[in-house]
């Protein structure tokens, strides 16, 4: 676009299209990705007809491509690498190496000291320890760390386990909450007080 002579605007309003928050290539299913493949090729003839023919047939198919590959693989979605992570462990394994060609058995031994060292890292956002902190939905797995010390080993296990397996499902579940009619105002709402059979009052 730039190479075109494409304006500034423009081109951030076709990138938002085809990038951004709501853009096609965060489609979650093919009727969302036609719709809005066809929404976003109806604008680049319009504000921009010197890439109608590129945009369909170079960056849509790619897109499409990786939009279907996250439609099989459920499992991806939200924790799916981006390419600052995966750079960021390659820069590990670099270091490591110190930037040398090694042997496959040096590079998996490497590989296996990089993973335990995340998992620490786990635990000591688990017992807040150095600037490591559980996310919110996470917090019911804190343990202070004088606690912590106090554990046994068995005890210690069970409750990383716990914290390991946990997707934070739980604590997104809906509250029981009670709204002021005017909605300045929301309170947790009480349990229901039990009843005998046939009570009104």
């Amino acid at each position: 676009m730039r190479k075109s002579g494409v304006a500034l605007d423009v081109r951030e309003k076709v990138l938002h299209l085809l990038f951004g928050a709501d853009s096609i290539a965060v489609s979650n299913c093919a009727v969302a990705f036609e719709d809005r493949c066809a929404a976003t090729l109806q604008c680049v003839c319009q504000c921009c007809p010197s890439v109608e023919h590129y945009i369909p047939s170079h960056t849509v198919p790619k897109i499409l491509n990786n939009c279907e590959i996250l439609w099989k693989a459920l499992w991806l979605g939200p924790h799916r690498w981006t390419n600052n992570a995966s750079e960021s462990a390659n820069k590990m394994i670099k270091l490591a190496l110190d930037w040398k060609p090694a042997r496959i058995t040096d590079l998996v031994s490497h590989l296996h000291s990089i993973v335990k060292v995340q998992y620490r890292s786990v635990q000591r956002a688990m017992i807040g320890q150095r600037d490591l902190a559980v996310a919110d939905q996470f917090e019911r797995h804190h343990i202070l760390y004088c606690r912590w010390r106090n554990m046994s080993e068995n005890e210690q296990t069970e409750k990383y386990n716990a914290f390991l397996v946990d997707s934070g499902a739980k604590s997104c579940a809906k509250q029981n909450t009670v709204v002021f009619s005017d909605g300045t105002l929301t309170v947790t709402g009480t349990n229901k007080i039990a009843r005998k059979p046939g009570q009104r009052k």
